[in-house]
């Protein structure tokens, strides 16, 4: 039996040229490492982008701050206020604040809480989200309006699909006694992107009706305050954490691990 010895490529390589070569490929080496960590690192840790605003230090008229835009005033322009620590909201039909430092993208989960209290009767009153403009929007609410003045049996939790100034009413609570003036409901919405699936909850108040909502209207937007009505309901308590796409960062990765190899050949 024959053993052969297979010549080493290098061998055959003027000593300096293969220093020139090492180093040349060196870089693309590390490169390569680098891209894999951009891969399996940023897609596996992408880090939550949060915004939250408990309304402690404002003043005047909610659009005033830095965090907030009024997309629709209430009667005759009036906006949400800061009083006392909280949001007051004014009388009108589909009055909207949206707040600025977080926008969902399309694939982005996101977890949004937020508390309302009501004061009296007349008014629907909840969170926005997935807001495109003034006549595309899903809001979460607390309906008071209805039957206003009567026995809180009919005052109930529902479901906005406001598409091309259409709206959509799902009812995800039908009144039994459990939502009345007074208490503080604290509301939370769950969305995730991969099923276009959202979990909604209103403490103290099972959602008998409905708590999952399966729907791809829309897919991105903004997210906020949301009231109809009367001005007898205050907001505190907003927060909401998105998650981002993990693929998107992981392209970022990428372009930048690309960008440092450029810079090293």
């Amino acid at each position: 039996m024959t053993n052969f010895t297979v010549p080493s490529a290098t061998n055959h390589i003027n000593p300096t040229r293969r220093q020139k070569m090492t180093h040349r490929i060196k870089p693309y080496g590390l490169s390569a490492l680098a891209m894999t960590f951009a891969i399996t690192g940023l897609a596996a840790g992408a880090a939550p982008i949060s915004f939250s605003d408990n309304f402690n230090t404002g003043t005047g008229d909610l659009d005033d701050s830095a965090s907030w835009t009024t997309q629709n005033p209430g009667n005759t322009g009036a906006d949400f206020a800061y009083v006392a620590g909280v949001i007051d909201a004014p009388p009108g039909p589909s009055v909207i604040a949206t707040a600025d430092p977080v926008n969902i993208d399309t694939g982005e989960d996101f977890t949004l809480t937020l508390d309302v209290r009501y004061t009296g009767n007349a008014v629907d009153a909840g969170a926005v989200f997935m807001y495109q403009d003034n006549n595309n929007y899903y809001a979460l609410m607390i309906n008071l309006t209805e039957n206003s003045g009567a026995a809180p049996t009919k005052h109930d939790v529902r479901l906005f699909t406001v598409e091309n100034g259409v709206t959509t009413t799902t009812v995800l609570r039908s009144g039994n006694g459990a939502i009345s003036n007074g208490p503080t409901y604290g509301l939370t919405i769950e969305y995730t992107a991969a099923t276009n699936t959202f979990d909604f909850a209103v403490s103290g108040v099972p959602l008998t009706t409905a708590t999952t909502f399966v729907d791809d209207t829309f897919t991105s937007g903004r997210a906020g305050l949301f009231t109809f009505g009367s001005n007898n309901v205050t907001f505190d308590n907003f927060s909401i954490e998105v998650v981002p796409e993990p693929g998107s960062l992981a392209l970022l990765g990428i372009g930048g691990v690309m960008m440092l190899q450029r810079r090293r050949a």
